[in-house]
């Protein structure tokens, strides 16, 4: 007995009703005598109507049962339908409650009488009485003081649930603990905690069904969080009139011992079926309004009249009108499927409302049923869905059981939601169900009966969810298992309840079908994929105007159909070849009478022919004479991804051999199989697409139908991966141009001008309605597009009436990139979508200039407005703040800024244009030239010197101004107009410099003023000195000591050999050889070494040293000997100016060191040349 039974006991002396259910309408109207229903089991074959009845007999309402054997070895051998099916609700109360009627903790024995199954008697051997305590109502140790307790007794197979209601019913992390123990085989379980919420009603306030069998009495505890309060909680049990025979207890015991206020005590007469007509009537206004819970159906409205009728219809036939169904055949790679009148009961609660068919359904969704550790026997199967279809139609007002189809661990598929005929399982009968809230019409629902958080699914139980998927997905015509499909947003083919593109709110926001399922998610895919097989002639024929194609392969779509070596011969097999645009992979397409085609070839003139007209396995396919005969004719099928090319010899298609994609395979005749070498896609020949920046127009949206040109556009100008395109306004932005590549015959990458990324479907999706994106180029069939002429044109003109109008296909889709419902509005999203032959899926193609073209062309406008030569760069800002590079430095990196003008090398900037009539600015004292930090021009990046490398980031425009001045724009970006400019408008000095969005202020207005650098001073002083030593050798006197001569220390013949003073000693380590270059550039070599005067590490520092060094030809060898006055000579540096050899400290003795220094024009700097 019950909590509930027995605190009201004691309160009032009642005794609680049971509510029985009544049989308001049987699925199956079985005989009056004892000839047996023709149900069950669907036939092996086809979705033919055969006359097969089956071995599984619907129970008679004579009360004769019908069994369903098992055989399985761990379970009962067969289960019954033994009585009507009833439910019964206990309350929950507080452990307080219970206390205070005398309600004791259960000590967890089971029952010693050996009497436990007896007419009437309890479970565990009691009466029923108070005063028995032979046994408690098993209150469990460790309950907690908020905790709400119940317990119920249970007859048949029985499933339970509890439902509940809190303050917050929307937040499920807040939902109630819930915890479930039965008494079973003389013992109690284990307290199991399972979920309280049903994922599958979308909503709280439910928990799943969980079946515990041959249990006879159950308890559930459940403990609310902290904050929550529970309120109406209530324990569900329902019988689903099975019996385990010869063991369990049936209805017929219990109704002999309850209150008599039960309407239905188990008699099948007419009699009480007409009783229960007139009870249906009464309660129906509360069955119609738990309609409400019904996840995501539309037929919710069902009214208490046609209850009442269909009630009132069953009760009339079970008692007069025998009837014999067959069934419907239907197979799976598994086995056959159950049809719901195996497991349906008679007596059980009718449908709600009629079936609704009106789905579409597009994909599969698995789920499992949280069942507790699995452990139901095979023969209990039917009794678990009944039980299931019961809680559903009443504890969750689905009005019918909400998935489609179940499995069972033992591989068996059972049919479930009603389709709307008897006896027979309806492929793609796009029955809605009620199993993922949101997406029933779309989805047809998969439950495996067990629980796979933690345990894994059977093998056969995956087996035969795949079969049952695939079965269901060739009588949809879907043909890719692992593709998918647009429906609130893009949602997998095959996917588990908690998919997260499935979730909005609570709905659907769950862990089903079990971690362990979720990991075999793909095996299913790839199982369901390899049963999909393609039934030819049920696909729909494709038609395409007469003209000339490409005939590419689906399985590498960079080659094509190929007459070898241009043969023109009869008997010529096909081949696989690369593309090459050449005549021998052109054929012309011309259609038939039959919708088929004569395909020929343009080099040859010769028909695609299957050869001696013999269809089979293997048969060559070649070239030859047209003749008219059916072996030269095809039919081209859709596959939903690509083309069968059927030969209209019967059920045979184009096949490459062995599905090998190497040059030279032959190409012959095979059975559908629907792999990809059978499949091909095909492109217009007779459309060539420019190699230069297009805009891509919509036919659609043209000028002359909607007032304004739209073109393909990346949304907002993104450069961002995932970006959507979309049409748009035509707005000339480098966001609207694209560049075709070719990689097939008419195959093309189309990559975005702005972003540098390609048009691309979204997660390589193949079904209509997915998105169309951008994303980096990685070479998939999702990134390549064929071009097509357009769908209704002769192969020379479209239905605009212009010979451009083309269609994108995908090669991963063979699908067309479309206009969503054909819509033109600016910011409509594109898809793909099946080839319609709409001016939806029609484009033209126009030439335009990008921003880089015109940046070129403003450049070549603006090439003379500064000529090349060496400048000085002051800011409008104050004429005296210059370009300058900071500190002098020659590092690369280093700083640019305003500084006042100094006349130093580090202010000097040489102008020079390339062809295009962009401007370097090179620094004279670095060498290194004006850049842009990072290489991308935006507002606010700094401006440095770097190493010349011939980037943007390295070129400007230089443009005049009205007013003189000039602006000087970056190169680096093409779209906006980014210039030099001082930061702040400061001119002080220090001032950085950047690049800015121009504003035409002064800050960003420069004015040139030509300057020499110091090298140009130093070419010039060296040219007009060239004179003033000849060639030849000498001896390099000092002025101050005429006998002390510039000398090579010790004679050395070293690199780095110190030169000093030391008195003449007429040794070749004192003498020098004098030469010229072009430019009068003087350089001096020791006779001795043969070595040349050199500048330690070219320092440019008072005091360098000077030394001997392999010649090496750089400034810091090279001198301007500059005749004096009083004939004597300066060594002038060519490494800068006024730089000159001096004698350290202006000494004369031996050992002077000979460096560099300041010209101060004192004796030290002054040396005689004699000759030698």
């Amino acid at each position: 007995m019950g909590i509930w039974s027995r605190i009201v006991k004691a309160v009032v002396g009642g005794v609680a009703a049971t509510a029985m259910l009544m049989p308001v309408g049987a699925a199956v109207a079985a005989p009056a005598d004892d000839s047996t229903v023709a149900g069950g089991v669907t036939s092996v074959a086809s979705a033919a109507n055969s006359a097969q009845t089956s071995s599984f007999a619907s129970q008679s309402d004579s009360g004769a049962a019908s069994t369903v054997t098992d055989t399985s070895v761990d379970g009962p051998a067969k289960v019954e339908k033994t009585h009507v099916p009833q439910t019964a609700e206990e309350s929950f109360v507080s452990a307080s409650d219970a206390s205070t009627y005398g309600l004791d903790a259960q000590s967890d024995e089971g029952d010693e009488s050996g009497d436990a199954q007896a007419d009437g008697a309890q479970p565990n051997g009691s009466n029923g009485s108070e005063g028995d305590s032979s046994k408690s109502d098993g209150l469990a140790d460790g309950t907690g003081a908020n905790a709400l307790i119940a317990a119920a007794d249970l007859n048949g197979l029985a499933t339970v649930g509890v439902t509940w209601k809190q303050q917050d019913m929307t937040d499920t992390a807040k939902a109630p603990k819930l915890e479930l123990r039965y008494f079973k085989d003389n013992a109690w379980s284990e307290w199991q905690t399972l979920p309280s919420v049903d994922d599958d009603l979308g909503k709280m306030g439910s928990s799943p069904a969980y079946y515990v069998g041959l249990a006879t009495e159950a308890e559930a505890r459940l403990t609310p969080v902290d904050g929550q309060t529970i309120t109406e909680a209530k324990f569900i049990t329902v019988d689903p009139g099975y019996s385990a025979e010869g063991t369990a207890k049936t209805s017929a015991d219990t109704s002999a011992n309850t209150n008599s206020s039960n309407v239905n005590n188990g008699d099948k007469s007419a009699d009480s079926a007409a009783a229960v007509v007139s009870s249906s009537a009464t309660e129906s206004a509360t069955t119609v309004d738990n309609a409400e819970n019904s996840v995501d159906s539309n037929t919710a409205s069902a009214t208490a009249q046609l209850q009442t009728t269909e009630a009132a219809s069953a009760a009339s036939t079970s008692a007069t009108t025998p009837s014999v169904r067959t069934a419907a055949d239907a197979i799976t790679s598994a086995g056959r499927i159950h049809t719901r009148e195996e497991w349906w009961q008679s007596g059980n609660p009718a449908r709600q409302w009629k079936p609704d068919n009106s789905g579409h359904w597009q994909g599969a969704v698995v789920h499992h049923t949280y069942q507790p550790a699995n452990n139901y026997t095979q023969a209990e199967v039917p009794a678990l869905i009944n039980g299931i279809y019961v809680y559903h139609n009443t504890s969750n007002g689905w009005g019918d059981i909400g998935y489609n189809l179940l499995v069972d661990k033992y591989g068996g598929i059972w049919e479930g939601r009603d389709e709307g005929v008897d006896n027979q399982v309806v492929p793609a009968s796009e029955a809605i169900g009620a199993h993922s809230r949101g997406f029933n019409s779309a989805t047809f629902g998969v439950v495996v009966l067990g629980d796979f958080t933690t345990q894994a699914p059977s093998e056969a139980a995956i087996n035969s969810v795949s079969a049952a998927i695939a079965w269901e997905f060739n009588a949809l015509g879907i043909t890719n298992a692992k593709d998918t499909f647009e429906y609130k947003g893009t949602q997998p083919r095959i996917t588990g309840h908690g998919d997260k593109s499935h979730q909005s709110d609570s709905a659907n926001n769950t862990a089903c079908p079990g971690q362990k399922m979720w990991d075999r998610m793909d095996d299913i895919r790839n199982k369901v994929q390899k049963l999909l097989v393609p039934q030819i002639d049920t696909l729909a024929k494709v038609t395409i105007p007469d003209g000339v194609y490409y005939i590419n392969a689906k399985s590498r779509d960079s080659a094509g159909l190929d007459v070898p070596d241009y043969s023109t011969a009869d008997g010529t097999q096909l081949q696989l070849y690369s593309y090459n645009n050449s005549t021998a992979q052109r054929f012309k397409f011309a259609k038939q009478s039959d919708g088929s085609y004569v395909i020929t070839n343009v080099n040859s003139g010769k028909a695609l022919d299957v050869a001696n007209g013999s269809a089979s396995n293997g048969a060559k396919v070649q070239q030859f004479t047209p003749n008219g005969s059916a072996a030269q004719r095809w039919f081209i099928r859709n596959s939903g991804t690509g083309y069968y090319l059927q030969s209209a010899l019967g059920n045979w298609v184009l096949d490459i051999t062995g599905g090998n994609t190497s040059d030279r395979t032959k190409i012959d005749l095979y059975t559908p199989n629907g792999t990809d070498a059978q499949k091909f896609l095909i492109a217009s020949a007779t459309k060539t697409i420019t190699t230069k920046a297009v805009k891509i127009q919509s036919v659609a949206a043209a000028s002359g139908k909607s007032g304004t040109s739209r073109v393909i556009d990346v949304s907002g100008g993104s450069g961002s991966n995932g970006a959507r395109l979309q049409i748009y306004d035509d707005n000339g932005t480098d966001a609207q141009l694209f560049r075709f590549k070719q990689v097939g015959n008419g195959v093309y990458t189309i990559t975005n001008v702005n972003s540098g990324r390609v048009i691309d479907v979204a997660n390589g999706s193949t079904g209509n309605g997915s998105t169309i994106q951008q994303w980096d180029s990685n070479g998939s069939a999702a990134q390549h597009w064929l071009v097509r002429t357009a769908e209704g044109a002769d192969g020379t003109t479209d239905v605009a009436g212009s010979s451009s109008a083309f269609s994108l296909i995908g090669s991963g889709s063979n699908r067309a990139i479309d206009l969503p419902g054909g819509a033109t509005t600016s910011g409509t999203g594109l898809q793909i979508y099946a080839a319609n032959g709409t001016a939806a899926q029609q484009w033209t193609i126009a030439e335009a200039p990008t921003s880089r073209d015109k940046l070129n062309t403003l450049a070549a406008q603006h090439k003379d407005d500064i000529k090349d030569g060496t400048y000085k760069v002051s800011t409008k800002l104050k004429d005296s703040a210059v370009l300058d590079v900071t500190g002098a430095s020659s590092d690369n990196g280093a700083n640019v800024q305003l500084y006042g003008s100094n006349g130093t090398a580090a202010q000097t900037w040489t102008v020079s244009h390339d062809d295009n009539g962009y401007v370097t600015f090179t620094n004279a004292n670095s060498g290194k030239v004006l850049d842009v930090s990072g290489g991308t021009a935006n507002s606010g990046v700094n401006v440095q010197q770097y190493d010349s490398n011939g980037t943007t980031a390295q070129k400007w425009v230089v443009i005049k101004q009205s007013d003189g001045s000039y602006a000087i724009r970056s190169a680096a970006n093409a779209k906006d107009e980014i210039v030099l400019d001082v930061t702040g408008a400061s001119s002080t000095n220090g001032t950085n410099v950047q690049v800015y969005s121009s504003n035409n202020s002064k800050a960003q207005r420069w004015t040139f003023t030509a300057v020499q650098t110091a090298r140009t001073r130093l070419n010039a002083l060296a040219a007009a000195h060239k004179s003033d030593v000849a060639d030849g050798t000498v001896e390099i006197a000092s002025t101050a000591k005429k006998t002390m001569r510039f000398d090579v220390v010790g004679g050395s013949r070293d690199n780095g050999a110190n030169v000093q003073l030391y008195a003449s000693n007429g040794t070749n380590a004192q003498a020098w050889k004098v030469s010229h270059d072009s430019l009068g550039y003087v350089t001096l070599t020791n006779m001795n070494s043969g070595r040349v005067l050199d500048i330690s590490g070219a320092s440019t520092a008072n005091g360098a040293n000077v030394q001997q060094w392999d010649s090496n030809g750089s400034w810091a060898q090279k001198w301007i000997a500059v005749k004096n006055s009083d004939g004597s000579i300066t060594l002038r540096s060519a490494l800068k100016e006024n730089f000159v050899i001096d004698a350290a400290g202006g000494a004369i003795g031996n050992g002077t060191n000979i460096q560099m220094w300041t010209s101060n024009d004192s004796t030290a700097q002054r040396w005689t040349f004699n000759r030698k």
